[in-house]
């Protein structure tokens, strides 16, 4: 099941315990269709905070006839928006902000320099950039009343 409005992320639509029990699920599938015995998974444990975040997301580039689009991953070349991604709901606002900073950043360079680079094609498998990456993670809990924010690092692919 994909949520809606994204297309990019499993189990969106569903309370986070429901996904945990549904991804659970996948996994028991998966290792008894391999042949592994049960015993060797462990309870699948919540994250905290355990809505509204990811550690990794993957934002793609696409050309369409001289435009530039960026989108989840998984989506295909129409379905990509040629605004950023300001609608994301799983990073923290700080990550939107900056993903959707690089991206303007980016299309900027990229019209001015189309001759350089191109955008990943996956049809021919070949071109310079395919897509963003945004990692984020917590940091360790501190004491009360000290404040620190994700640690969030952007990839070009």
């Amino acid at each position: 099941p994909h949520y809606d409005s994204c297309g990019g992320c499993d189990f969106l639509n569903l309370r986070y315990g429901r996904q945990l029990v549904e991804k659970e699920r996948w996994v028991q599938q998966a290792l008894t269709k391999a042949g592994v015995p049960l015993s060797t998974l462990r309870r699948i444990r919540p994250s905290q905070p355990q809505e509204r975040f990811a550690h990794r997301t993957e934002w793609r580039f696409s050309e369409v006839e001289g435009d530039l689009f960026f989108g989840p991953a998984g989506d295909g070349p129409g379905d990509l928006e040629d605004d950023p991604p300001y609608g994301c709901v799983l990073p923290p606002r700080s990550v939107t902000t900056l993903l959707a900073s690089v991206f303007t950043v980016f299309r900027e360079r990229w019209a001015a320099t189309k001759p350089l680079f191109s955008i990943y094609e996956e049809k021919y498998g070949f071109g310079t950039f395919k897509s963003m990456l945004v990692l984020c993670t917590r940091p360790p809990s501190k004491p009360e009343g000290a404040r620190r924010g994700p640690r969030t690092e952007v990839l070009l692919n």
